[in-house]
């Protein structure tokens, strides 16, 4: 029996030969979406001479000794978008490794961008000062952004070299010391009468009575030498908080005094959009509102203007 359509039934819908073929034209809604952002392969770390690093008296003594090029915390700042990024006053004592801002491999006629390759921030290279040029905005205390890699590296060599070191008195010597950003920061005085919360055992020497003491940088570590630098770089990591808490009660007033809150006003305040979209950047948005970066940036907003 032949079956036939019935004559009341809806008449299937006209199919054209170019979505026959599977090459119907996009919708509205298609035309309107972002491209999709293309994937880049991991840059591959170049490596450098990190036993000479280790005797570096300075930033400048380290890029003699090793033929590093440290870019500075406010080139790679410039690589990000929005471009108001780059207006904040950035550090110029805050320093990356090439390795640290090339996280992946791009064609030479690309604009750089980094926003979706951020590296996190973790071991750092604090270096001293140089000796004769004390008092200059540009020739302080330094900080290097070390890689994983690198941090991995000069960790194993400072072991090595500990285990295989005898009692030695020099503490007092000016090294360059290893640290996570975090231990760092929270090594600094946060207030001038209260204990530091944190003492860091880096930058180590053997001890003539056989415990591990700390050398000189550590030290003034402790006395906020490297506030400057270390505040940009927990900024560029998009920490919102710099103090830690105090006693219940304590007004906003009195907190915004204390030292680091002092630093991160002179670094952020006006910038509260390019400081939120580097906290957003981090994916800790959830940590920005009535956060402590929050009230620095928006003090005029928030009636706690000078």
């Amino acid at each position: 029996m032949k079956w036939s359509r019935p004559q009341n039934a809806p008449k299937p819908p006209l199919v054209s030969s170019s979505e026959a073929a599977g090459t119907c034209k996009p919708t509205q809604c298609q035309l309107a979406s972002p491209p999709r952002s293309r994937r880049r392969s991991a840059g591959m770390e170049v490596d450098w001479c990190y036993e000479r690093a280790l005797g570096a008296a300075s930033l400048e003594d380290l890029k003699e000794r090793t033929g590093l090029e440290p870019v500075s915390l406010a080139s790679a700042a410039a690589q990000l978008h929005p471009s108001s990024v780059a207006d904040i006053p950035w550090s110029p004592l805050a320093f990356c490794t090439p390795n640290f801002v090339n996280a992946v491999n791009q064609a030479a006629d690309e604009s750089p961008t980094l926003n979706e390759y951020l590296r996190r921030v973790d071991a750092l290279l604090l270096l001293p000062a140089p000796r004769a040029a004390k008092g200059s905005s540009k020739c302080g205390h330094s900080v290097l952004l070390l890689t994983d890699r690198e941090g991995n590296a000069l960790l194993d060599l400072l072991w090595r070299q500990q285990a295989g070191r005898g009692a030695d008195s020099s503490s007092s010597k000016r090294v360059p010391l290893l640290a996570s950003l975090s231990y760092a920061w929270a090594a600094q005085q946060q207030q001038s009468s209260a204990p530091v919360p944190l003492r860091l055992a880096a930058a180590l020497v053997d001890s003539t009575k056989g415990s591990w003491a700390a050398g000189q940088l550590a030290q003034e570590l402790q006395g906020g030498a490297f506030m400057g630098p270390l505040t940009s770089i927990q900024l560029f990591n998009g920490e919102t908080t710099y103090s830690p808490p105090l006693q219940p009660g304590t007004h906003w007033s009195d907190i915004r005094q204390l030292a680091p809150l002092q630093a991160l006003r002179e670094l952020a305040r006006g910038h509260a959009t390019a400081a939120e979209e580097l906290v957003s950047m981090r994916g800790k948005s959830v940590f920005w509102l009535q956060s402590q970066l929050d009230r620095t940036c928006n003090n005029a907003r928030l009636g706690a203007d000078d």
